[in-house]
Formats: C-alpha cells, sequence, structure tokens
C-alpha cells in the first residue's frame, strides 16, 4: 500500500483546482486547472518517492555457452542438413511424454559433445554411431531404442 495512490488522497488535490461558477439560469460550471493539478501531483506524489531506474541486464546461461560452441563444433566437423517437416512431425508425434522427450535429449547430448570433438561421418545412421562409436545397448535387431522407430531409421549424423 506504500505504493499506490488512493482516490481519498487525490480528491483534494483535485477539489483544490476546481473553479465553480454560477451563472443565473444556467446552474453551476465547474472548471480544473489541469496545469496545477499536474504540478502539485508531480510534487506531492513523484518528487517524495526515491527514483527507480530499471536496467535491462542481458545474461546468459554456462549451459547455453557451451552448447553455442558446441553446436559450432559439430557444424564443422559434420556438414548437416536440414531435416524435412513430414519427419520431424513423425518423430515429435512419436515422442508422446516428457519423460521420452528427455531421454532422446540426453543421449543427443552425448552424441553432440562427442561430435564436436571427434566428427564423424554425415551418411552414418545415428542408431548406428551410438551403438558402435558410443557403445549405447542396443535391441534384439541390433538397433539402439530412441523412443521413436522413426528417429532410429531416418536420423544420421
Amino acid at each position: 500500500t506504500d505504493h499506490t495512490i488512493e482516490y481519498n488522497e487525490i480528491q483534494p488535490l483535485l477539489l483544490s483546482h476546481a473553479h465553480y461558477s454560477l451563472a443565473f439560469g444556467q446552474g453551476s460550471q465547474v472548471t480544473y486547472d489541469f496545469e496545477g493539478v499536474e504540478q502539485q501531483f508531480i510534487e506531492q506524489f513523484i518528487q517524495s518517492k526515491p527514483l527507480i531506474i530499471a536496467e535491462h541486464l542481458k545474461f546468459e546461461y554456462a549451459r547455453e555457452a557451451y552448447n553455442k560452441n558446441v553446436f559450432q563444433m559439430v557444424r564443422i566437423k559434420v556438414q548437416q542438413t536440414e531435416l524435412n517437416q513430414r519427419n520431424w512431425l513423425a518423430i515429435s508425434d512419436e515422442l508422446d511424454s516428457i519423460e521420452a522427450v528427455n531421454d532422446v535429449l540426453l543421449v543427443l547430448d552425448s552424441v553432440i559433445g562427442f561430435l564436436s570433438s571427434a566428427g564423424g561421418n554425415p551418411d552414418q545412421k545415428l542408431s548406428e554411431y551410438l551403438v558402435t562409436v558410443l557403445n549405447y545397448p542396443c535391441d534384439a535387431n541390433g538397433t539402439v531404442l530412441l523412443r521413436s522407430t522413426k528417429a532410429n531409421t531416418i536420423l544420421q549424423l
């Protein structure tokens, strides 16, 4: 409540700058000295308060800076192509829970870390890279489980 202004605080200010005139047969007319109201409002309510200077601080999470550099290194070492929208939608439809998305992100975080330092063959399937290079566990068919069969079949380094 220290930072609010109530009507009962402003009402006397307005009334002190109101000018009334009574003309016979016309009733009363009220005019306000708005410049006076403004000046007194500033003096009474604004100048008596401390000045607040808002700064927009720019910051970056440490992980974001790390990821930025890692992604740049991956782009240098492994040529990247954009995933088409149909495949992107198919993969995202299969990842139907937060847990599934989190599992895939953890796997991809490992892959990106290794690719940024060692590079890789852009034609190699992601699932094959996970099994042969990173020794991830796989199913009976020799395929690592990315919680998305579409991702297992189409994603390459």
